[in-house]
């Protein structure tokens, strides 16, 4: 084997490490363009990878575009990835929703290999030992377009996107140009909390005009609940079915306190099989005269015999692309027909109601399901003091945050009347 061949054969083994770590995919030239089927994002690593039925944030982009359509927020993301033989991986993305459109969004990323040591020929055609090191790198370009389905075709609650997937690969003495498409579907079911998503990735992906990786597909599923006013928990979990690959699954959990701390956790399987673990700090701010969030997240995850890869990643969001709702207020108690309701003033689309006999103390939601107006029965609260915090929500508008009214005090008796203070 010449030299040339010698110093290919390192750098293709590497970028084999790379989309092996990131796919587990084990057909003929998945090395051609490692940077093809490189993850992005280090909330999905936490969760084991399992996001193809959560997308509703910047990852969306890779994971599944359809999430797009329900990223109602501008943010703009950084990820630097400590990645398997010395890479690096780094990734700046955007997201912008656009009025009547739906959202677009977009990635530039860097995946660098590192130095490899280039090897030299004797003059007897044998090994002559070593002269400088070489470079590899991929210049990858992603841009994807999402957005919920028209009214008329009555598909409610279901968005669809697809993403351009551009990429250049720079070997010693030469390069290489690849290109992949996806296409992808996120539907929020009729059942509290749950999604179903699909993704049909690598659709016609090239290198230098060549077919060079397989396409697969990722089915998922998330449930996501409250915990009490404050705590939420979201559970998800993916296959994937590759047409050169054994099928696979991924796992993941996710519970958040108070819209600011996240703790993670996942498992995967397959060839990387292994846990993955990541934690995400949210911190709204006053910045430049407008109110934004700072993100950032962290995670490390085994990847079997490939050993430990961490991620970090900085995110800006922007405000919100679609309504920002408002704090709901003037809880009063009504008697109706010898029932007494609790209402309040509002504008959002939903609503639940959670009450707590002391304060501070464990909320409980009265709503099972979330109520379109702005009045509740009481009929099986029993009767006492209570604290209640209504939440306006959106359904519909999974990007959009949900808002708590301040906590209010009542009194809920059988007598015909009773007082209510807090929130005036």
């Amino acid at each position: 084997m010449c030299c040339a061949e010698v110093r290919r054969f390192v750098l293709v083994a590497v970028a084999m490490l790379a989309a092996r770590a990131a796919t587990a995919a084990t057909g003929p030239g998945t090395a051609g363009a490692a940077s093809l089927v490189l993850p992005q994002g280090v909330r999905p690593e936490g969760m084991g990878g399992a996001f193809v039925g959560v997308a509703d944030d910047v990852s969306a982009l890779f994971w599944n575009p359809g999430g797009l359509g329900r990223v109602q927020e501008r943010e703009l993301s950084v990820m630097h990835a400590s990645y398997l033989a010395g890479s690096t991986y780094q990734v700046l993305g955007w997201t912008q929703p656009v009025a009547g459109l739906g959202t677009i969004a977009a990635a530039a990323s860097l995946l660098e290999y590192g130095k490899i040591e280039r090897t030299v020929r004797g003059d007897n055609g044998m090994y002559g030992g070593t002269a400088g090191t070489v470079s590899a790198e991929d210049a990858f370009l992603t841009v994807g377009w999402g957005r919920p389905c028209p009214a008329f075709l009555g598909l409610q609650g279901v968005s669809v996107g697809a993403s351009l997937k551009l990429v250049y690969q720079q070997l010693d003495g030469g390069s290489q140009t690849g290109v992949g498409v996806a296409g992808g579907l996120l539907w929020n079911l009729p059942v509290p909390g749950v999604r179903a998503g699909l993704l049909a990735d690598n659709l016609g992906a090239t290198v230098n005009g060549s077919a060079i990786l397989p396409m697969n597909w990722r089915v998922g599923a998330s449930w996501a609940a409250g915990l009490g006013p404050d705590w939420r928990v979201l559970c998800a979990a993916d296959t994937r079915l590759g047409l050169d690959a054994r099928p696979r699954a991924d796992a993941g959990i996710e519970v958040e306190a108070y819209r600011t701390l996240a703790l993670r956790a996942g498992w995967r399987t397959g060839d990387s099989a292994g846990p993955t673990a990541g934690a995400g700090v949210r911190l709204p701010k006053s910045w430049l005269g407008g109110r934004v969030r700072f993100k950032l997240d962290y995670a490390a995850g085994m990847m079997g015999e490939l050993g430990l890869t961490q991620r970090l990643q900085l995110g800006i969001v922007f405000g919100g692309g679609g309504r920002s709702l408002t704090r709901p207020g003037h809880m009063k108690l009504r008697r109706e027909g010898g029932a007494q309701y609790l209402t309040w003033e509002g504008d959002a689309p939903a609503y639940k109601v959670f009450i707590s006999p002391t304060l501070p103390g464990v909320f409980k939601s009265i709503t099972p399901e979330p109520v379109t107006e702005p009045k509740v029965a009481m009929t099986d609260v029993p009767a006492g003091v209570y604290h209640v915090i209504v939440r306006a929500l959106d359904p519909g508008n999974p990007g959009c945050p949900p808002v708590n009214s301040r906590p209010a005090k009542l009194r809920l008796s059988p007598p015909p009347s009773a007082t209510v203070s807090g929130d005036k």
